[in-house]
């Protein structure tokens, strides 16, 4: 065998560590992010939404034809709404550093990662061991 021998997992157990692997991707992914200026993030904020108002019609269709529910005007409106319109309306806020308050008022302090400055631990949870 080339390779070394071939080890054939239970589909749940596959899939269960799949989303461990992107997990842990995420993770270091959202580790890097955390470091950005707020140029950067708004460069990948607003690529994000330009690319969802670009998409939204394909995933108005999508929708309807996976659920049945709706229909592909409605739903185009709705996501063109929940990614240009959304972002205009955002596009001028500081989502970098402190925002407001002091190191002191950590309940008024925002990250770049969206939480709030104490509000949650930063760890790793056992989610997150591999099988």
């Amino acid at each position: 065998m080339e390779g070394g021998p071939t080890v054939n997992l239970d589909k749940d157990l596959q899939a269960i560590q799949e989303v461990r692997n992107l997990c842990a991707r995420a993770k270091a992914a959202h580790l890097k992010f955390k470091e950005f200026s707020q140029e950067e993030v708004d460069k990948i904020v607003a690529a994000m939404a330009e690319a969802g108002f670009q998409a939204s019609e394909r995933l108005a269709k999508l929708a309807v034809s996976e659920t049945g529910y709706g229909n592909v005007p409605d739903k185009t409106k709705k996501n063109q709404f929940c990614t240009r319109d959304l972002y205009e309306s955002i596009r001028e806020l500081r989502t970098v550093g402190i925002i407001r308050g002091s190191q002191k008022q950590n309940s008024r302090n925002r990250r770049a990662d969206g939480r709030g400055g104490s509000h949650y631990p930063d760890h790793q949870s056992d989610f997150h061991r591999p099988v």
